[in-house]
């Protein structure tokens, strides 16, 4: 079927592109404050990135979240994701280390990349 070939496939990419847990260390505040200067649309909210997107209609939100979901599978590392019609909020958090690390911003980066496609 159709999701078990995504399935697959993005079995195929997070084998290929495994991220190391040396990425999940706790971000000291000035790590973080250095870092959120390169996300001037993102906000930091109870150890958490956290943005909010528009877009024009159902299916260009739901087909975001699909390209976000890929760059998730990828690090291995998954946002929380609401949709409600044309918006999609996304929350990044490092729930191993109970705070944000260098994923997160490496996935805010390749969110905004996502969205810029």
């Amino acid at each position: 079927s159709f999701l078990t070939e995504v399935a697959n496939e993005l079995e195929d990419l997070i084998a290929k592109e495994q991220y190391s847990k040396q990425q999940m260390h706790k971000l000291s505040q000035s790590e973080i404050k250095e870092k959120i200067i390169e996300l001037p649309t993102w906000t930091i909210a109870n150890q958490a990135l956290e943005k909010e997107f528009r877009f024009q209609n159902f299916s260009q939100a739901l087909a975001f979240i699909v390209r976000i979901g890929i760059e998730a599978e990828k690090l291995n590392h998954h946002p929380e994701i609401k949709n409600i019609y044309n918006c999609v909020s996304i929350r990044l958090s490092t729930h191993d280390v109970k705070a944000l690390s260098d994923l997160d911003f490496l996935l805010a980066h390749k969110i905004d990349s996502a969205c810029d496609s």
